[in-house]
């Protein structure tokens, strides 16, 4: 499924934490992946190691987007000099063995994030979101390269890149796994997490993961900005029977929450996602929270043999 994250241009400055590009705000190959490392590390997953193939895919696709001022994971116009192959997949495996058909050694999965914005802010704005995170948080994901349109015309110069929309970041981060790999706990925000963003605009991720009955790879209901998505991450090989969630407020008030998660058929009162793996849950506030404000979260999980509780986890909220 296509995933995109997009800022609108009347959305496009200080309220989504955008800025325009400067030569102190460039991102570097080391300083994206230290970024994503430490989300991962705030989340319990191992880090992410740099692979020069999936750079170099990043940077031509980076290249390819800003020549067509577009934003899209596809390729389609064969004519277009940083044209490699339609899919992601294919562009990584020509990156990494010079065929679109060959995958690298011990690689079973491929994932690709598209985000409109440049460097950090695409980072930030890619994990404040449902789909865009899930490269980003799983364990058996090892590794990534990163581009943007710095990056791009670092390597390429300026040709064929004048057509390319200086507000926009065209930012492609590819990512290289083994889901054979063991999955252990993980969840984000952790225990203690301060800085933690109040809101989420669902309806700039494509597909909006609360789209509404019918709408997108779930029946939740439709919301727009809601509060910032919270995640669960257990080693089951089956649906959970049982997850619950309960979101408090500063004052104590439960704050109401959807609740998505991988496997069907749903726990009761949550929403099976198609694109979400079994164990994997999102509690996503339906309203945005306040700032500089702390809340507390206990969550429940439950199959045929397990339990695992998540109690006394307390975040704090931006200021």
């Amino acid at each position: 499924m296509t995933r995109l994250l997009i800022i609108t241009l009347c959305a496009f400055c200080s309220a989504c934490g955008v800025v325009e590009q400067t030569t102190e705000t460039r991102t570097t190959q080391t300083d994206a992946l230290t970024a994503i490392n430490d989300l991962r590390a705030a989340s319990g997953v191992p880090a992410l190691h740099s692979e020069q193939y999936l750079v170099e895919a990043a940077t031509w696709h980076s290249a390819y987007l800003g020549s067509e001022a577009v934003l899209s994971h596809g390729e389609f116009n064969i004519d277009n000099p940083y044209y490699r192959a339609e899919f992601p997949d294919q562009r990584v495996n020509i990156a990494a063995t010079g065929s679109p058909g060959i995958w690298p050694n011990g690689v079973t999965v491929q994932y690709e994030d598209v985000a409109s914005s440049y460097g950090f802010s695409a980072i930030d704005l890619l994990w404040n979101t449902v789909y865009h995170r899930l490269p980003m948080m799983r364990s058996h994901v090892l590794a990534a390269g990163f581009a943007d349109l710095n990056t791009a015309r670092d390597t390429f110069g300026n040709t064929g890149l004048t057509a390319a929309d200086e507000r926009f970041g065209y930012t492609t981060i590819d990512f290289t796994g083994d889901n054979r790999l063991p999955r252990g706990v993980s969840s984000w925000p952790n225990a203690g997490a301060r800085d933690v963003p109040t809101w989420f605009n669902c309806t700039s991720e494509s597909p909006n993961p609360l789209a509404g009955p019918g709408l997108g790879s779930n029946e939740a209901p439709r919301y727009g900005l809601v509060g910032p998505p919270i995640h669960v991450v257990v080693p089951t090989a089956v649906t959970p029977h049982t997850v619950s969630a309960e979101l408090r407020g500063p004052l104590g008030g439960i704050v109401s929450t959807v609740v998505l998660h991988g496997g069907a058929p749903s726990a009761p009162g949550c929403y099976s996602d198609t694109d979400l793996k079994v164990g994997e849950i999102f509690i996503i506030p339906t309203i945005p929270l306040e700032r500089a404000s702390t809340y507390q979260l206990r969550v429940e999980v439950r199959d045929d043999s397990s339990q695992w509780l998540f109690t006394d986890w307390a975040f704090t909220t931006i200021d």
